[in-house]
């Protein structure tokens, strides 16, 4: 399996259909998780209104799709864990800001990025950087800044969030609570 294999939720789930995900349907109150089947999650993708995988550990569940990530594990620090983020346009993740480095790469569709400086509460004014990955992209998040993040169209991408140390007890917590 190779690059061209990220472009889409079906070609992340072909050969894998039957492998069960975390993933969240819904928005604000409303928004739950559930275990479902990569299969779902791409057949759901294509109404439009599906599952987000959302920062699940995907490559821990299946070392072998590692070989379609590319350079990025060579790019990434040794100590970063690696999650995928899969769903249908729409799918979004609520301004927040993580104690970790992340590096953010954007395998198939497209994402706008809304960054904020860190700051002691959420922001309120517009963003310092308002960013549109597309495939190929990556993006850099450092610790403490602020961002939200829509899916513009279905889209797949993968974080590598990093402790700039070395794996403290703060990136492992972090990845745990994921």
């Amino acid at each position: 399996r190779g690059l061209a294999d990220w472009a889409t939720l079906a070609g992340l789930a072909r050969g894998r259909e039957d492998v069960f995900v975390p993933a969240e349907r819904g928005e604000g109150a409303a928004r739950r998780q559930e275990l479902v089947t990569l299969g779902a999650v791409a057949a759901a993708a294509s109404g439009g209104h599906g599952w987000y995988v959302a920062q699940h550990r995907l490559f821990d569940q299946a070392p072998d799709l590692r070989r379609g990530l590319g350079r990025l594990p060579d790019v990434a620090p040794p100590n970063a864990v690696m999650a995928a983020w899969a769903g249908p346009a729409g799918a979004a993740t609520p301004a927040h800001y993580d104690p970790v480095d992340n590096l953010v790469a954007q395998f198939g569709g497209t994402k706008r990025w809304r960054l904020w400086r860190p700051s002691d509460s959420v922001p309120a004014s517009p963003p310092e950087y308002d960013v549109v990955l597309r495939p190929g992209d990556a993006l850099f998040v450092p610790r403490g800044w602020w961002h939200e993040v829509v899916a513009e169209t279905e889209a797949v991408s993968v974080s590598c969030w990093f402790d700039g140390d070395d794996v403290g007890a703060e990136l492992a917590a972090f990845t745990v609570e994921r």
